[in-house]
């Protein structure tokens, strides 16, 4: 058996941990910060060829029963670059009486990163006009954006 042949047969994806962390602390006149941290795998390339009845080289010498398809990249061999994420929020607790307001802001992808979620598969759909289409974004992460907030209770 070749060497590309195991890399089909023997898969052992590298480790990619999930990292994820939290950190909250408490400023003067009863204001929080608090901050979120994330780092993900990104997500695994995949090229698979669909072959039909007409594919050349088909030896098979009858019809296919359900189309098959051909891995064309080693499984656990290639993958998007990581996705990190940082969010940050600023909240704070006031009282009036009886009343508690509970005002909030929120900045979500802090430093506006654009990884890419998930990209388009190969396919042998694409034709010649569209075969820069394998590995086009489909889903980037959300820009960056502020939220702001309030909870009274009274």
């Amino acid at each position: 058996m070749s060497r590309t042949d195991q890399a089909f047969c023997n898969v052992a994806p590298p480790f990619q941990p999930n990292v994820k962390g939290q950190i909250s602390y408490p400023l003067p006149w009863h204001v929080t910060v608090a901050g979120t941290f994330q780092s993900l795998p990104g997500a695994q390339i995949a090229a698979n060829y669909p072959l039909s009845n007409t594919s050349q080289g088909l030896t098979l010498g009858r019809n296919f029963t359900s189309a098959p398809t051909a891995s064309m990249v080693a499984p656990g061999t290639m993958y998007e670059p990581r996705l990190y994420q940082t969010d940050i929020r600023f909240s704070g607790t006031f009282k009036a009486g009886k009343t508690t307001i509970r005002p909030n802001f929120s900045v979500y992808n802090l430093f506006n990163t654009n990884a890419v979620n998930t990209n388009n598969p190969f396919n042998a759909s694409y034709t010649n006009a569209t075969t820069n289409a394998w590995l086009a974004p489909v889903i980037i992460m959300t820009p960056r954006f502020a939220d702001f907030g309030v909870q009274i209770n009274f």
